[in-house]
C-alpha cells in the first residue's frame, strides 16, 4: 500500500508540493569515528524557504564548498562549486531519474516508536530518547516534534544524481523513525565507522 501512495504522489504536479512545512534554516553536522581512530567531520547548511531549498556541502577536499538549489517552482535542482579557482555548476530536471530520494522530500509519517520518559534540552528544545537498530546499526536518538520536519525528508536532499545511493534514507526507514532527531549515535555492528549527526543553529 505504501508503495502504492509513493508512486501516486510522485506523479502529481510538483507545483502542488512545492510549499514546505517548514521555514527556516539549520546545520547538520556529522562525526564519523573510524575503528582505526580516524575521525571524519562534515557539515551541511540547509535553508528551507517558500518554493525553494538550498544545501551547501562544506568539505576538506576540492571543491570545499558546494551549493545544490531545489527550485521546486520550476523543477529544477541547480548546482554550483568552485573547483581550482573556476566557478562551475550544472543544472538538472528535478524527476526520480536524476533526484532518487524526492518521494522523501515530501513525505511526513508518524513513528513507530514509543517515546522514552527521558527528556533533555538540546539547542534551547525539549527532546526526547528515542532508540532504534537496524542490521547496520545500533542507534540512539534525541527527537523533538516541534518542527513538522523529519530525518527521511532531510536525507533526501543528498541523493542527487543518477544512481545515486539512498543508503542513509534506507537506515532511517530500517529504523522506523520519521519524526526530527536533533542528536544522533548510530553505533556499529559490522566494524564500520561509529557516527554522531548534531542538527544546530536553527533560525526561524
Amino acid at each position: 500500500m505504501r508503495l502504492i501512495i509513493l508512486i501516486t504522489i510522485t506523479l502529481l504536479p510538483l507545483s502542488l508540493l512545492s510549499k514546505p512545512d517548514f521555514i527556516g534554516s539549520f546545520d547538520l553536522v556529522s562525526e564519523q569515528t573510524y575503528k582505526n581512530g580516524n575521525v571524519r567531520h562534515d557539515t551541511l547548511k540547509y535553508s528551507f524557504a517558500e518554493n525553494k531549498t538550498t544545501m551547501i556541502i562544506l568539505a576538506k577536499g576540492n571543491p570545499r564548498e558546494m551549493k545544490m538549489i531545489f527550485n521546486f517552482a520550476d523543477s529544477t535542482i541547480k548546482t554550483e562549486f568552485v573547483m581550482n579557482g573556476k566557478q562551475g555548476g550544472y543544472t538538472l530536471p528535478m524527476d526520480l531519474e536524476h533526484w532518487p530520494g524526492m518521494p522523501r522530500s515530501y513525505t511526513i509519517e508518524q513513528s513507530a516508536l514509543d517515546k522514552s520518559s527521558e527528556n533533555k534540552l538540546i539547542e534551547g528544545i525539549e527532546t526526547y530518547k528515542v532508540t532504534a537498530s537496524s542490521n547496520d546499526y545500533d542507534a540512539e536518538l534525541w527527537v523533538t516534534d516541534k518542527y513538522n520536519l523529519s530525518m527521511l525528508q532531510v536525507l533526501s536532499y543528498q541523493s542527487v544524481g543518477k544512481g545515486k545511493s539512498k543508503k542513509e534514507l534506507e537506515l532511517f526507514e530500517e529504523f522506523e523513525l520519521y519524526n526530527l532527531p536533533l542528536l544522533m549515535k548510530l553505533k556499529s555492528k559490522k566494524g564500520k565507522a561509529d557516527v554522531v549527526i548534531r542538527l544546530v543553529n536553527f533560525k526561524d
